[in-house]
């Protein structure tokens, strides 16, 4: 293989990007006796979504805004790979707009 770093970089990219969906997903980020709340939804019977402000807000447009980032680097990284990795034609554009995307992104 020519590029082993970047058949890496991919797999622990899509691994990352499952794993954030699952997490933003879940409603554990604060859990009672009672109750438990996600982003999205708070259960204590039965589960129902809600309007959030303030903090819950940023944090579900930061999570949101993340995973957007995170996908569209592995696209980014996915369409070097099948154009430019597996040919001697240089591009070192896309290699570099991937890495920005994943930094963005805070993974």
């Amino acid at each position: 293989m020519k590029n082993p770093m970047l058949i890496a970089a991919l797999v622990a990219g899509g691994i990352c990007c499952f794993l954030d969906l699952i997490g933003m997903a879940t409603t554990g980020w604060a859990t009672n006796k009672v109750f438990s709340v996600g982003l999205f939804s708070v259960c204590a019977d039965s589960c129902a979504s809600y309007s959030a402000t303030g903090a819950i807000a940023a944090a579900k447009a930061f999570a949101v805004i993340g995973w957007l980032s995170s996908l569209v680097a592995i696209i980014n990284a996915l369409v070097y790979l099948c154009k430019y990795a597996r040919t001697d034609e240089p591009n070192r554009l896309l290699p570099l707009v991937s890495a920005i995307f994943f930094i963005i992104s805070g993974k």
